[in-house]
């Protein structure tokens, strides 16, 4: 077989050709997304690849020798069939020689948009476990072509282990004859690419079918990813972002029958506002209450977080205990005070906590305390498709806000509660809120609210104004026992308040808790801008309970008199 394949490569060297325009066979398409079926690819099936052919002007042609590349353990030549570029009532036939173990070895030179120069370098490689193949059609019609597919070829994806690295299916080239073997040889351009990969759906070819628990509070650039490392060597194997449901898969990026630690990630530059936006006075609500209601054993009576996995988000200070230098840390990051920690100068990216989800799901509160180390998950391909379910934890964030959802299984004690969890059951305030029209150099806007019945312990807002139209004086609060916040900075203030010994909730209609102070950096009376309310708002009762809010709008528009 190597003598035959150097033959036919001497053969090309010597034909003749003429010159101008020369005959197209084009490969298409370049990726197959598609079964013959029309269906998503799965091992077993049988997908094609079409040849295009485009004539030229007095180079008539009737056959074509043809050279493919493709993997012989995956892919495998099973059929061609000839197309509207053959004449109606003409002649058609077509021989296949097979040479497995053979490789083109690829050359700018032999990877050209001419099929003349490709065939006049051709330098091929052979090795019995190569897992690749040659295929040589010779393909004839017996009258001259006309434009359009000159055959589809194809293929049977052949069932091989999870996991493989496939490649793509190469078309070397494509020597043009009119008449018999033998008659005048035409140059054929091939325009690139001269490939077609083999798109399987995901899921026919994978090593792992996985899922990240994502919570919808995290959003845009603030999504985690996972990364995959080899447990042995410690090499990175793969980095995934998840679909926007949580959903990844990964095949040939990994290897069968292989360790591999799992690390959940976010950009270090994103932390900031992530705990900005996780860590809210509802969580430090849940803190605080159950603190102070510890037994004086110092055991916890678990009625405001009843599952390890909140209490694996309350300790911030990593001791795998509830103490108050929790609750002092979760009550700063709610204010805006101060941050529970920063990722290191430098660093990157920050690993999130992350669990297999039927460990989050069922940690207690006391098999929390036992977790040695809450970065890694450990995980080992097999050589068929394994699920894997992943969860993660943003410290701080209590009622898991914006970290995976726990899920709740009734039939378990220890789960029957819905404390810090979303709970739609609970009733939302009403938060109203109005344009202004300014006639003078300073404006209050009041923050207006009905609390439906619900017994608010904490409650906060977060606006954006332009410091470069207006200032921000001072707030004032109507809630004299609780200790209220403001964090002004950069045109973002965030403020609010905590009920100080969770005893004396707020509570009625009509109500106005806050009065934000501003003066106008330009004549109040001609001012056009806007007040903005983000969504970093919350409202707790006494055990930590999110209650949502509800706004009537989320633009407070300042106009001027004079714009009237």
């Amino acid at each position: 077989m190597k003598k035959l394949l150097f033959f036919v490569t001497l053969f090309t060297i010597f034909v003749t050709s003429s010159y101008g325009q020369n005959p197209e066979l084009r490969l298409s398409p370049n990726v197959i997304n598609t079964n013959i079926n029309g269906g998503a690819i799965k091992k077993g099936d049988t997908v094609q690849v079409s040849l295009i052919y485009k004539a030229a002007v007095g180079k008539p042609v009737r056959s074509f020798y043809l050279d493919f590349q493709h993997q012989m353990s995956a892919i495998n030549m099973i059929d061609l069939i000839f197309g509207n570029a053959v004449p109606q009532g003409a002649q058609t036939s077509f021989q296949n020689q097979y040479y497995p173990g053979y490789f083109l070895n690829r050359t700018p030179q032999n990877t050209t948009e001419s099929s003349r120069t490709n065939s006049n370098n051709l330098s091929y490689g052979y090795s019995a476990t190569s897992g690749r193949a040659i295929n040589r059609i010779w393909a004839v019609s017996s009258a001259d072509l006309v434009d359009g597919t000159f055959c589809n070829i194809r293929f049977r994806v052949e069932q091989v282990a999870a996991g493989f690295a496939y490649d793509s299916i190469y078309y070397n080239f494509a020597q043009a004859f009119s008449g018999n073997y033998g008659g005048t040889y035409h140059e054929t351009r091939m325009p690139k690419p001269n490939s077609a990969w083999v798109g399987l759906t995901p899921v026919a070819n994978a090593l792992v079918n996985g899922e990240l628990k994502l919570s919808t509070g995290l959003t845009g650039g603030h999504q985690p990813r996972l990364v995959f490392v080899d447990s042995a060597t410690n090499i990175l194997r793969a980095t995934v972002t998840p679909a926007a449901n949580g959903s990844f898969t990964l095949g040939s990026e990994l290897l069968p029958n292989t360790a591999y630690k799992i690390y959940v990630n976010v950009a270090s530059d994103s932390v900031p506002a992530i705990l900005n936006r996780a860590i809210t006075v509802s969580d430090y609500t849940a803190a605080a209450s159950e603190f102070m209601k510890q037994n004086l054993d110092g055991t916890f009576t678990n009625s405001n977080i009843a599952s390890g996995i909140g209490y694996l988000a309350a300790d911030v200070n990593n001791n795998r205990t509830l103490d108050g230098g929790d609750v002092t840390a979760l009550f700063a990051q709610a204010v805006g005070a101060d941050t529970i920690f920063t990722p290191v100068a430098g660093q990157t990216l920050y690993n999130l906590p992350a669990f297999l989800s039927a460990t989050y799901d069922s940690l207690s509160s006391t098999s929390w305390k036992a977790i040695t180390d809450e970065y890694t998950v450990n995980f080992r391909t097999s050589g068929v498709a394994k699920p894997l379910s992943i969860c993660y934890l943003i410290p701080g964030d209590i009622n898991r806000s914006h970290s995976s959802v726990r899920t709740q299984a009734q039939t378990i004690t220890t789960f029957s509660t819905f404390v810090n969890t979303p709970n739609n059951n609970l009733p939302n305030i009403n938060v109203s809120l109005n344009n202004l029209t300014l006639t003078s150099d300073q404006f209050t806007i009041p923050v207006n609210i009905n609390t439906n019945g619900a017994n608010l312990s904490g409650l906060q807002f977060e606006f954006v104004y332009d410091p470069t139209k207006v200032k921000f004086e001072s707030i004032k609060c109507d809630i004299p026992t609780w200790i209220v916040f403001v964090n002004n900075h950069n045109g973002r203030i965030k403020f609010g308040a905590v009920d100080r010994e969770l005893k004396t909730p707020y509570t009625g209609k009509d109500l106005t808790p806050f009065k934000l102070v501003f003066s106008t950096l330009q004549n109040g009376l001609d001012i056009n801008s806007a007040i903005k309310i983000t969504s970093n708002l919350d409202a707790s009762d006494n055990k930590g309970n999110q209650l949502g809010v509800k706004l009537n709008t989320t633009t407070i528009k300042l106009t001027g008199y004079n714009n009237f």
